[in-house]
């Protein structure tokens, strides 16, 4: 609700992530744990051109909505079910935190369901995860969500549609844009509907 009060607004930059991992002939597999790392996000802001500035909004786009958009009724089902759900994602870790944080930026948003890969903590065996949960000094290394919300104050956006921001930035060469996010100001309120617009 302190974030809503006023809003969101300001220069928003994208990384067009999917498009970048597709050229380097690794495309991302939208229905698995597919981790981006902090090298790959700011590798792909390089071959961009795309300069982040301190206060920028970064928005990341992988192609998780659009691609889902394009799934059949069976497929979305499947996927619905919470046991068996995989999705791809910004690598937990601290080490994505503290990329994120030293980009200086505002806030960070994605077009994929959690932001990080899910299940939080693939590259580790269910026995492990458990234990890193249990520990709440280490959680951040399985669920990054612990460090970037209530420790460094970084609003995260999920589930946003990038597909046709993504398409005009690469017809064009320019990731930067206008950005506001009006979400519902409500005390106490998380996961609001974050009313996002970019314009260029």
């Amino acid at each position: 609700d302190h974030w809503a009060r006023r809003g969101i607004v300001g220069r928003g930059v994208l990384a067009d992530v999917g498009r970048w991992r597709h050229e380097q002939g690794r495309p991302i597999a939208y229905d698995e744990s597919d981790a981006v790392t902090p090298d790959e996000l700011l590798a792909c802001l390089a071959a961009q051109g795309t300069e982040v500035q301190e206060g920028d909004v970064l928005l990341v786009r992988f192609g998780w909505t659009g691609w889902y958009q394009r799934q059949d009724a069976a497929t979305r089902r499947a996927l619905a079910d919470p046991q068996q759900f995989k999705a791809c994602g910004l690598h937990p870790g601290e080490e994505t935190a503290r990329t994120l944080w030293n980009l200086h930026i505002a806030a960070v948003a994605c077009d994929n369901p959690a932001v990080e890969v899910w299940p939080p903590g693939p590259q580790l065996s269910e026995e492990e995860r458990a234990a890193l949960r249990a520990d709440p000094t280490r959680i951040h290394e399985v669920f990054a969500h612990t460090i970037l919300l209530p420790m460094l104050g970084l609003p995260l956006g999920e589930m946003f549609f990038l597909d046709a921001l993504a398409d005009d930035c690469a017809l064009d060469g320019r990731y930067e844009f206008f950005f506001t996010s009006a979400p519902l100001h409500l005390p106490n309120g998380v996961a609001s509907p974050p009313n996002a617009l970019a314009t260029k």
